[in-house]
């Protein structure tokens, strides 16, 4: 499909259109009020299903506190084509300036795998759009801050990374022309009373261990949870895997371990078990995520379990790795297999976890705010703290 995609170039320069402020010496101290950015004009081929994306560093040193979004797709009304998700994402790894190859340029990668360092999927989900025009408002007395993060390990704050991931299908007819433009928009001072606060476990990856041609969830060697350090709010979840990943599934754990509600979500195939979710998800490309913009009360003896289903040559195509001893899989937990090449012997390899997009992960992530006094989700009585 590669050869498909043609990217126009000439808008690249026009990635980041960012206030001039947010890149002077003043805006260490003063982050810019709003931060616009712009998809470069994409080109989908007629029949195109294409999922595409673009990183972009923001030279801004100080936290932003983000308070409202707005996404505009452009070229789709009338035409054919379609929108599937489009996506953003903070990065909040320590590898932002290995980003710089890549930076600014469209790549096609499912998933966003193909894109970035090897903490890649170190990144948090902010925004989802399914429609040419949205705009959302976090609940009034909550922001979420964009956090810049440093060049390398140990290195100070550099920038804020935001990954823009657009998956655009085209009818049969003729290729079609699209693009996006993104506002984000700070909290206005003495607006907020909480700060969400990132969640990103990724306890289950220690049972993530699939034979070739089997398919294993990762419950079976580990209950990985989330627990909340204080009582808690639950405002966001939403769950990771690599492209093999079947299926995610978190469920709401109450002190004593039994399920309580809401499990509303999208429930788990009765081939893998089934059973009700808190949040559910069969796509690793479009995982979405499940709010609760008045905040679900999660006590600090609660939990959330969560935990994924991978297919290792069951129904997708199995890991592939170089052997290492006769009729013996390589790869092991914390050791996966070594990628093919055409010097060694290319075999069916056991799918663990891993740094690469060819291994795997089971991630739990989301966003949470520090319940009020009284285990209350509303913010509105208490101080202002910007």
């Amino acid at each position: 499909m590669f050869h498909l995609l043609r990217i126009l170039a000439s808008l690249v320069a026009a990635l980041v259109l960012v206030s001039p402020a947010t890149v002077s010496p003043a805006a260490a101290k003063n982050p810019p009020r709003t931060l616009k950015l712009q998809f470069p004009r994409t080109v989908i081929p007629a029949g195109g299903n294409v999922e595409v994306c673009v990183f972009l560093r923001l030279p801004v040193t100080e936290p932003f506190d983000l308070a409202s979004y707005q996404i505009a797709q452009q070229g789709f009304s009338g035409t054919g084509a379609v929108i599937n998700h489009f996506l953003i994402y903070v990065y909040s790894g320590e590898r932002l300036g290995e980003f710089a190859a890549q930076e600014k340029q469209v790549i096609e990668s499912r998933g966003c795998l193909d894109l970035g360092p090897v903490d890649r999927d170190e990144r948090q989900l902010i925004a989802l759009s399914r429609a040419p025009n949205s705009r959302a408002e976090f609940p009034t007395g909550l922001a979420l801050p964009l956090e810049p993060v440093p060049d390398s390990p140990g290195g100070g704050p550099a920038g804020i990374g935001i990954l823009l991931d657009a998956n655009w299908l085209n009818s049969p007819g003729k290729p079609r022309s699209v693009t996006a433009k993104v506002l984000l928009t700070a909290a206005k001072p003495g607006t907020v009373r909480r700060r969400l606060q990132p969640i990103l476990a990724r306890d289950a990856d220690a049972g993530i261990d699939v034979p070739p041609f089997t398919l294993r969830a990762t419950e079976s060697l580990v209950d990985a949870r989330w627990r909340p350090p204080v009582d808690a709010c639950l405002f966001d979840v939403t769950g990771k895997t690599h492209r093999r990943g079947r299926f995610f599934a978190v469920e709401l754990l109450d002190a004593n371990d039994r399920p309580r509600p809401p499990l509303d979500g999208l429930a788990i195939p009765a081939e893998l078990g089934g059973g009700g979710t808190l949040f559910g998800s069969p796509d690793f490309t479009d995982p979405g995520s499940q709010r609760f913009s008045s905040g679900a009360f999660i006590a600090a003896t609660e939990s959330l379990r969560y935990g994924c289903w991978h297919d290792n040559g069951y129904k997708f195509p199995a890991r592939l790795g170089c052997q290492e001893t006769p009729a013996t899989p390589p790869g092991s937990l914390g050791a996966p297999a070594a990628e093919c090449t055409e010097s060694c012997t290319c075999v069916a390899a056991n799918l663990v976890a891993g740094q690469t997009p060819d291994d795997e992960i089971c991630a739990l992530a989301g966003y949470y705010y520090e319940a009020a006094p009284g285990a209350s989700c509303n913010v509105s009585g208490l101080p202002v703290i910007n």
